[in-house]
């Protein structure tokens, strides 16, 4: 953990800000110096909540030669045929399938492809769950989501213009509320809606808490039994959290149901990588379903972006080949950190309402009567990020 005195990075660095900024230069080596030094500072002042890792030095070095000569992974590594995959589209496949194992995955009809990022890979699990809704019956999806989803997923469906509901949160798990959620399925069963699209996230943005995994799918198996036409197309949203949860949870199993569909991590959070850096994974028999031909090529697309940074590719394969006991010696070290934090924010806040979850390095601090502000010497030493979701202000902590 690092601190740098506040007061002279508002007045020093404030200044190199200026003249960073100042088009009218021309010093141009100067100004990139500066820039250099105004990063180097700013790397100093993070601390243990920045919201991503910094990226490992052999990854940022990768990537520059897949920018330098512009490599591009584009399509789906898995409709392509084995021979004909140029070699940063056989890494993109030995990391999907790496990341498959380390979730114990073992359906080799699981496919993926590497994303930008958490929002990418949320959008395109909506689509095509949108597409496979559509051969299940005839009324509109719904999609289900409680306050503290993380605000792409709603995004994604007012892109593809489906409608959403929202469920609670129990606030004793501050994971979504498995009777609300049943409530809310047979309110709209009764209205004959029977279609819905559920992503299940695991480790909330803004506290770090997790959706009942397990119980949602007993819940939906009942359902399906019970209402031949209820439909519900689930994925598991680990973006944040699902990277250290491999490593610190024995039994991580987030693809064990045949009902969840599809499973989103990032790389950029914890995994060392740079922006943008994201996998999603899906099972292999819905590609058909939002396949796209190339008019050009002798391939189909099946992803979003369709041309994609072969440089994202070969900056994660750069951090995972080292070996997986390095992953596992990290994360445990940084739910020591946490829980360390944790004490001591105890400590000295006695009257503070403090969510935190096993295996999660993101916690957070209700605000309430008694805890308007954390005490001047804690804030100091710590950054956060203040929080205000349909009324309940809370400040949120990632640890690095």
């Amino acid at each position: 953990m690092y601190f740098f005195p506040r007061r002279v990075k508002s007045s020093f660095l404030s200044k190199l800000r200026v003249f960073v900024l100042d088009f009218n230069s021309k010093l141009s080596f100067l100004k990139l110096f500066a820039l250099y030094i105004l990063i180097f500072f700013e790397k100093i002042g993070a601390n243990i909540n920045s919201l991503w890792s910094r990226a490992s030095w052999k990854s940022v070095l990768v990537s520059l030669v897949g920018n330098r000569f512009s490599i591009n992974n584009l399509g789906n590594v898995y409709s392509i045929n084995g021979g004909k995959l140029s070699i940063t589209q056989r890494i993109e496949k030995q990391v999907v399938e790496w990341n498959k194992k380390i979730i114990n995955c073992h359906d080799e009809k699981t496919e993926g492809y590497i994303t930008s990022g958490g929002t990418e890979s949320n959008l395109f699990l909506m689509w095509m769950g949108r597409e496979y809704l559509k051969l299940k019956g005839d009324s509109e999806p719904l999609l289900l989501t409680t306050n503290f989803t993380h605000y792409s997923v709603s995004k994604s469906g007012r892109i593809l213009d489906i409608d959403f509901h929202f469920v609670r949160v129990d606030k004793r798990s501050w994971g979504m509320d498995l009777v609300n959620l049943e409530k809310v399925f047979l309110r709209f069963i009764e209205k004959k809606r029977y279609l819905f699209l559920l992503p299940i996230t695991i480790g909330y943005s803004s506290t770090g808490a997790s959706d009942p995994l397990v119980k949602i799918v007993s819940l939906v198996k009942e359902l399906k039994q019970q209402h031949p036409k209820f439909e519900c197309f689930m994925w598991v949203d680990a973006a944040a959290q699902g990277l250290p949860k491999s490593f610190l949870e024995n039994n991580f199993k987030p693809l064990q149901s045949s009902l969840i569909q599809g499973y989103v991590v990032d790389f950029h959070k914890y995994g060392d990588s740079p922006l943008p850096s994201g996998i999603v994974l899906y099972r292999g028999s819905l590609r058909k379903l939002i396949e796209t031909p190339i008019s050009y090529l002798a391939e189909d697309d099946s992803t979003i972006l369709g041309s994609r940074s072969g440089a994202s590719v070969l900056a994660i394969w750069a951090n995972i080949i080292g070996g997986n006991n390095k992953w596992r010696r990290k994360f445990i070290r940084l739910e020591k950190r946490k829980n360390d934090l944790v004490k001591n924010l105890k400590e000295k806040n006695p009257n503070a309402n403090i969510l935190y979850f096993k295996n999660s390095l993101t916690f957070a601090v209700e605000v309430n009567s008694d805890l308007n502000e954390f005490s001047r010497e804690f804030g100091d030493e710590h950054s956060f990020l203040k929080c205000d979701i349909n009324g309940f202000i809370h400040y949120k902590f990632h640890n690095q």
